[in-house]
């Protein structure tokens, strides 16, 4: 496994000095899974708002609002969100229609 940056966040302080946030995520070769729930079922460590919506192609908000609408497993630890790669694939298996 290796790591690859996947989100930045750019903001401007009051002394106009940009400062830059790296999330990283997990990259795994893509060819061993045959789906989005295959891979991110592959996936070893919990994953964060972030990383979730990095996998999705949501926003982390959107994600944030799903886990409080109870649409996707969630676990709480404290005041932090974490999602079980597991439970997320199985969340899509049964979400995906054939085609």
């Amino acid at each position: 496994m290796r790591w690859i940056p996947a989100n930045y966040f750019n903001y401007h302080s009051g002394l106009n000095r940009e400062k830059t946030f790296l999330a990283v995520l997990p990259c795994m070769d893509i060819t061993d899974a045959t789906s989005l729930a295959d891979f991110i079922g592959q996936l070893r460590n919990l994953l964060t708002a972030i990383q979730l919506g990095e996998y999705l192609s949501v926003s982390p908000k959107t994600v944030f609002q799903w886990s409080k609408q109870g649409r996707v497993p969630v676990i709480r630890m404290g005041s932090a969100l974490r999602f079980d790669p597991k439970a997320i694939a199985a969340w899509l298996r049964a979400r995906s229609t054939a085609i």
